[in-house]
């Protein structure tokens, strides 16, 4: 505290009697006018907040558990989730709808004899006598296809 009555506090990054010592944190939003001790941003942790959150948790001094599923990625500041291919929702569980994959399920399946396709891959699920092939049309889209397959009976 400063002033002739100790009412002042200690301006920003300083602490202790007359406020004659500096603050030592990293990623801090402030340090305690009384003992330096640091308040760490969101997404840091630690006595002079150089720590990260680890995976799975953030917020201030990371006490927040992360909600995301299916292997997605949790923003240490806020929490959000960033989803895995073929992942979709606030907490990236909800599958892709059929006929689409890939990220935030932006992609278009465009499979032909065959039962959709891989929500993370887009690779189509062939029917039975079909096999996996590509054909591209034109220069804007690939379009997967199963292709007709020919089985030979064993010789003996």
């Amino acid at each position: 505290m400063q002033g002739d009555d100790c009412s002042i506090s200690c301006p920003l990054g300083l602490y202790g009697t007359n406020c004659t010592s500096s603050c030592y944190c990293h990623n801090e939003i402030s340090c305690s006018h009384i003992d330096g001790s640091c308040i760490c941003r969101e997404g840091w942790q630690g006595v002079e907040c150089t720590i990260p959150c680890s995976s799975g948790t953030w917020g201030f001094n990371c006490n927040q558990t992360c909600q995301c599923t299916n292997e997605a990625a949790c923003d240490p500041i806020n929490g959000t989730c960033t989803c895995s291919p073929g992942w979709r929702g606030e907490y990236c569980d909800v599958p892709c709808p059929e006929g689409s994959y890939g990220l935030d399920c932006r992609e278009r399946c465009d499979c032909v004899h065959a039962d959709g396709c891989d929500p993370m891959t887009g690779t189509c699920r062939c029917l039975a006598g079909w096999t996996e092939g590509t054909v591209a049309p034109s220069h804007q889209a690939n379009i997967s296809s199963c292709s007709e397959t020919t089985w030979f009976p064993p010789t003996d």
